[in-house]
């Protein structure tokens, strides 16, 4: 166990990801370093001496604000070349990036920005999203729509754009300004079993470490292309664009649709040369088979990969198994497999990445034998600074590391009170221990609880098995059940609610049970309209199931097992809706029947509203495509109901 945790090594990284990326731009600065491309087939490009011109006029801008060290700073804009300018300008800064995705529900980046104290939004507009917005007159329950478009001056001090002529004017050079590695780079919001989300700090250490350990098996080089799948609200958009800038390779930004057509983004792949790319296996396993020449590295990540997808992905190039919690900076192993390693036991996610250690321990957090379950704890530099402003539970999963050795304890507290007679900490603002901080660091003495059950093979690899509470991963998204629940609890019509992950093959969807308050009980477009008033669609449940009581486990707490195990009645039509009138839109409600698990489906139901996602998309287009019904996802999404596609597939 000492000998697989003994992972410390020099690999000559630079303080911070602002540093890193400054490698490249003096060694490389006329390489492509971003590439994005609009729906019409426009591209934007920038090279590295470029982003770095760019960038630097954000941070000298945002300077000239006097915001305090380490504020965070909203980015709310769509994918796009404009998106690192953010990223890079604000690091510069000395201030912490937050992403904002612009389709998420108002509430949710209510709470995200007012939770943070975010004063500034960089944003391509003031009102971004053509929504209504929320009357926030109670802190908790549902709210009341208004008549008011959603706009960041309501609740920021500053709108920002970054093409405006204050950026624009401001000098190329770089900022006169110090960062330190434990200084935050970014805060990522994860879903919260408490009911709202949580924001985990990550500071550049950690980060720089990550992106070095990974770029270390991937070998990228400039010239590679690495495509930007993941949506910039969760940490695997971090990887693909430090770990290309580690390299100095270019990052590759695609429109919308490829992220629910599996034509337009096998296209893409093909049209752009990528090299590189990060998916979630769930996406991997129902894509088709094509000729993809130029990609030579496959990343499965964001949720457990099975020996189907390797098999499928892993001939002629690199396939790597990804692992690792948003609290450990994005990224812990990286496993390359090989379809003809097949076996019983799960793909592995491999031995932890440079400065890095993985205990696997009992429910008393002792070591447990090779082979035996156990919870996985994390320690090394990769371990966040914990949630922000949720002390309680960042003491409850950030842990003392007792495997340290005592020395090392010794080492750094006399190396601390050093630092605090130091006249540069003194002197700068910016230093993590600098007495106007608040924060306590303890970089590398901490473990992180990941909640995720593992266990140790005979060759030092850790393979997957669950999780030890509530959480799930579905399409990549980390999702707490318990969130889902309290928001679902608040509607008037709903006692009490239970919500269960449920998998067929290679596909997953979200169920959730309730006792109604009311009779009849609210139906289950009532119940989802109400939840997408907080929740991204990924967390909206497939189906709504009511009952009478929630079943309960001889210690009378909800049987969770039971009802993951119960099937789902399959639904009817509902009582008016138009059945199929011919042979076309028999085939479609057949499929759409067989996808989304119901008995009979109406001409005019809505493909989401049934409970469809993207993944469930990809598939169905392709089975009608089987049929000899040729539709794309723009046309899904633009008439997704039967009658609708009918109307404008081809054949």
């Amino acid at each position: 166990l000492r000998a697989w945790n003994d992972t410390a090594r020099d690999m000559d990284a630079p303080p911070t990801l602002v540093d890193l990326f400054r490698r490249q731009v003096a060694a490389n600065p006329d390489a492509l370093a971003v590439r994005a491309v609009d729906d019409a087939g426009h591209a934007v490009e920038l090279t590295y001496a470029e982003l770095e011109a760019r960038s630097n006029q954000l941070a000298h801008y945002l300077l000239s604000l006097g915001l305090p060290p380490e504020s965070p700073v909203g980015v709310m804009l769509p994918k796009s070349a404009d998106v690192l300018v953010a990223i890079l300008g604000v690091m510069k800064a000395g201030l912490v990036y937050l992403p904002l995705d612009p389709a998420y529900p108002e509430d949710r980046l209510w709470f995200m920005i007012e939770d943070a104290g975010v004063q500034i939004v960089i944003s391509d507009q003031l009102s971004v999203i053509n929504q209504k917005s929320e009357d926030r007159t109670s802190d908790s329950g549902p709210r009341t729509p208004d008549s008011m478009t959603f706009d960041v001056l309501r609740f920021t001090d500053y709108a920002l754009r970054i093409t405006s002529d204050e950026v624009l004017s401001q000098p190329t050079t770089n900022p006169n300004i110090t960062l330190h590695p434990e200084n935050l780079a970014y805060i990522i919001y994860t879903s919260g079993s408490t009911g709202r989300p949580k924001g985990v700090m990550a500071h550049h250490r950690g980060v720089v470490n990550f992106a070095l350990g990974f770029q270390d098996k991937y070998q990228l080089a400039p010239g590679d292309r690495v495509l930007q799948f993941a949506s910039l609200n969760f940490d695997a958009s971090i990887a693909d664009i430090f770990i290309t800038m580690t390299a100095g390779a270019t990052l590759v930004f695609g429109p919308p649709d490829i992220t629910s057509s599996a034509e337009a983004l096998l296209d893409f792949l093909q049209r752009e040369r990528i090299t590189s790319a990060v998916l979630p296996p769930s996406l991997l396993a129902v894509l088709p088979d094509a000729v993809l020449s130029d990609l030579r590295i496959v990343v499965s990540a964001g949720e457990a990969c099975t020996w189907e997808v390797v098999k499928r992905w892993a001939h002629g190039r690199k396939f790597f198994n990804g692992y690792g919690p948003t609290e450990t900076s994005v990224g812990v192993s990286l496993r390359q497999v090989r379809a003809e390693e097949a076996n019983d036991q799960p793909v592995p996610i491999g031995k932890p990445i440079p400065n890095l250690t993985f205990h696997v321990l009992d429910a008393h957090q002792q070591p447990v034998p090779v082979g035996v379950p156990g919870e996985l704890y994390i320690g090394g530099v990769g371990v966040t600074r914990g949630y922000l402003g949720r002390p309680a539970l960042t003491a409850e999963r950030f842990l003392p590391d007792p495997f340290l050795p005592l020395e090392n304890h010794e080492d750094t507290k006399t190396r601390r009170h050093e630092e605090e007679k130091s006249k540069e900490i003194r002197e700068n603002p910016l230093h993590p221990r600098h007495p106007r901080r608040i924060e306590t660091l303890s970089n590398g003495q901490r473990l992180y609880r990941t909640g995720d059950l593992v266990k140790r093979l005979p060759n030092g690899d850790l393979v997957f098995l669950g999780r030890v509470d509530h959480q799930v991963k579905v399409r990549g998204y980390r999702i707490e059940l318990g969130e889902i629940e309290r928001q679902l609890d608040a509607h008037p019509g709903v006692q009490k609610s239970a919500v269960v992950l449920q998998q067929t093959g290679a596909s997953k969807r979200l169920i959730a049970y309730f006792v109604s308050e009311s009779d009849p009980p609210p139906d289950a477009q009532t119940l989802r309209d109400f939840l997408a008033r907080f929740l991204p669609d990924y967390m909206i449940p497939a189906h709504f199931v009511p009952l009478d009581a929630l079943p309960l486990t001889p210690s009378g707490k909800i049987d969770r097992i039971d009802l993951a195990r119960r099937p789902v009645a399959l639904a009817q039509a509902p009582a008016g809706s138009v059945l199929p009138r011919d042979e076309r839109e028999a085939i479609l409600a057949r499929i759409w029947s067989e996808l989304l698990g119901l008995e009979t489906v109406g001409v005019d139901d809505n493909f989401f509203e049934l409970g469809g996602d993207s993944i469930l998309a990809i598939q169905m287009i392709s089975r009608a495509a089987d049929e000899g019904i040729l539709i794309t996802a723009k046309q899904l999404f633009q008439h997704p109901t039967i009658a609708g596609l009918a109307a404008v597939a081809e054949t």
